[in-house]
C-alpha cells in the first residue's frame, strides 16, 4: 500500500520551532532607528545652518553693509563712544604765487572729547626757498589742558627759536625790544588760566563778580553733562551724513597713496543740508540745554540779568548750512566692515580751476586716557602783571626824554 507523501516521517522527524530572542530583536530595531534619525537630524541641522548662513550673508550685504546703515552706525558709535580722541594734520597751500609763504602745515593731537582733555598742535610755516633770505624755520607748538573744573593750562613754545631763525639786523631787534621781551616771557611756559581767579584779580563789584561766577558755574555744569544719548536720538531722526562706496580714500588719481586699513572700507561723504539744519535746530531743545537755561535764568533773576530760552535761538534752513560742493571739497571716510566704526576722515580741497589748495587727515582714537595738569606752571595773572610793567615802561620812556629836553 502506497504511503501519502505528506505523512512520510511525520512521527520520526522532530518539529522545528524558531524562537526569537526578544532582547536581540529590540536591540536590532533600536540600532536601525537611530541610524535613520541621525541622518534626518544631520540633514535638518545642515539645512538650518545653510539657511542661517545664507540669511546672514544676505543680511550682511543687503542691509548691514548698505551705505545708509553704515553711515548711521558709524555716526552713532562716534556720538555714543565713551571717549573719542583725534590726531592728524592738515595742509593749506597759499594761492598767492608771489608770496614767500608757500604752505601752512598743522599737526594736531587731542586726547578726548570730554573733560579733562589735552590738545597739542604744531604749526609750521613753509617758505619758498627762492623768495626768502636764509633758512627760516617757523614752528610754533601750542598745548593746552582743560580740567573738569574748567581750569585751563596753556603753553606756547618755539616762539624765540622761530624768531632767531630769521635774519633780523641789530637795529630792527633794538626797535622790537619790548615786543621780543613779551614773547620771551610767554615762550615755553605753562600758564594756568582760572576764570574765578581772574574775576578775583579784576576786583569787580561784589554783585557783578557773583553774577559772573554763577554763570560760569552753569556753563561748566553743561560742559560736563552727558548728552550723547540725546544727540544720538536727534541724529537718528535727522541722519544728515550720507555716504557712497569708494574704491579708495581719495579721488581717482594716480599720485595718491591709499592708506586703507585692513578690515575697513572707503566711502565718500555728502551732507544732506535739510537734515543737518533740522539736527542743529533740535539741539537747544535737549535736556542739557534746558538745564543750562534754568541755571542761567536763576542767576539772571537774582542779579537782574536777561533770561534765556529756546526762543532766543533762530532756526536755520538748508540755505544757511555752508558746505562746499564736490568741485571744491571731497571728503572720504574709512569705516570698519564689521563694527562700522569710523577710523579716519580724509579731506581734499580745490580752487575754481580744480587745482589742489589743501587737504588733511583726521584719525579717531577710542581708547580711554588719563589727563593730568603739568607739574609746574604759573598763574596767568603773573603774566598780566609782567606785561603791564613792560608796557608802562615802554610808554614812560618818551615822556622822560621829553621832560629832559624841556629842562635843557
Amino acid at each position: 500500500m502506497d504511503q501519502d507523501p505528506t505523512t512520510v516521517n511525520q512521527e520520526t522527524t522532530p518539529k522545528v520551532t524558531h524562537e526569537v530572542d526578544s532582547n536581540y530583536t529590540k536591540h536590532d530595531i533600536k540600532i536601525s532607528s537611530e541610524k535613520k534619525r541621525t541622518g534626518l537630524i544631520v540633514g535638518i541641522v545642515v539645512a538650518v545652518l545653510l539657511a542661517l548662513c545664507g540669511g546672514l550673508i544676505l543680511w550682511f550685504y543687503l542691509w548691514y553693509s548698505n551705505p545708509d546703515q553704515v553711515a548711521y552706525d558709524a555716526m552713532t558709535h562716534l556720538i555714543e563712544a565713551e571717549n573719542v580722541g583725534i590726531e592728524g594734520g592738515i595742509s593749506i597751500i597759499n594761492p598767492d604765487e608771489d608770496s614767500a609763504l608757500k604752505m601752512l602745515s598743522i599737526a594736531f593731537d587731542a586726547s578726548s572729547n570730554n573733560l579733562p582733555s589735552s590738545t597739542a598742535a604744531k604749526i609750521m610755516f613753509i617758505f619758498d626757498a627762492d623768495k626768502v633770505e636764509g633758512d627760516p624755520q617757523i614752528l610754533i607748538e601750542v598745548k593746552n589742558i582743560v580740567m573738569r573744573d574748567g581750569v585751563i593750562y596753556l603753553q606756547i613754545g618755539g616762539i624765540m627759536d622761530s624768531i632767531n631763525s630769521l635774519e633780523i639786523d641789530d637795529d630792527t631787534r633794538a626797535s622790537m625790544e619790548y615786543f621780543l621781551n613779551t614773547l620771551e616771557a610767554i615762550d615755553n611756559e605753562w600758564w594756568q588760566i582760572s576764570i574765578p581767579d581772574l574775576l578775583e584779580t579784576m576786583e569787580l563789584p561784589a554783585q557783578q563778580n557773583d553774577a559772573l561766577t554763577g554763570m560760569y558755574r552753569c556753563a561748566m555744569q553743561a560742559i560736563n553733562s552727558d548728552m550723547s544719548g540725546e544727540i544720538a536720538t536727534i541724529y537718528k531722526q535727522n541722519q544728515f551724513v550720507e555716504v557712497k562706496s569708494s574704491k579708495q580714500l581719495a579721488p581717482d588719481v594716480e599720485d595718491v597713496v591709499d592708506a586703507l586699513e585692513a578690515g575697513h572700507k572707503a566711502y565718500e561723504l555728502t551732507i544732506n543740508k535739510d537734515k543737518m539744519a533740522s539736527f542743529v535746530n533740535r539741539l537747544p531743545e535737549t535736556q542739557t540745554a534746558n538745564d543750562f537755561f534754568a541755571c542761567y535764568n536763576d542767576v539772571a533773576k537774582q542779579y537782574g540779568g536777561e533770561r534765556l530760552s529756546t526762543n532766543d535761538f533762530d532756526e536755520i534752513s538748508a540755505e544757511d548750512v555752508e558746505w562746499p560742493d564736490s568741485e571744491h571739497l571731497r571728503v572720504f571716510l574709512e569705516i570698519s566692515q564689521f563694527e562700522h566704526r569710523l577710523r579716519s576722515v580724509n579731506i581734499f580741497t580745490y580752487d575754481d580751476d580744480g587745482q589742489t589748495t589743501g587737504g588733511g587727515i583726521v584719525v579717531f582714537k577710542y581708547d580711554t586716557v588719563t589727563v593730568n595738569p603739568p607739574e609746574s606752571y604759573r598763574p596767568i595773572t603773573e603774566l598780566f602783571d609782567e606785561l603791564s610793567e613792560m608796557f608802562s615802561q615802554m610808554f614812560m620812556v618818551p615822556i622822560e626824554e621829553n621832560e629832559e629836553e624841556l629842562w635843557d
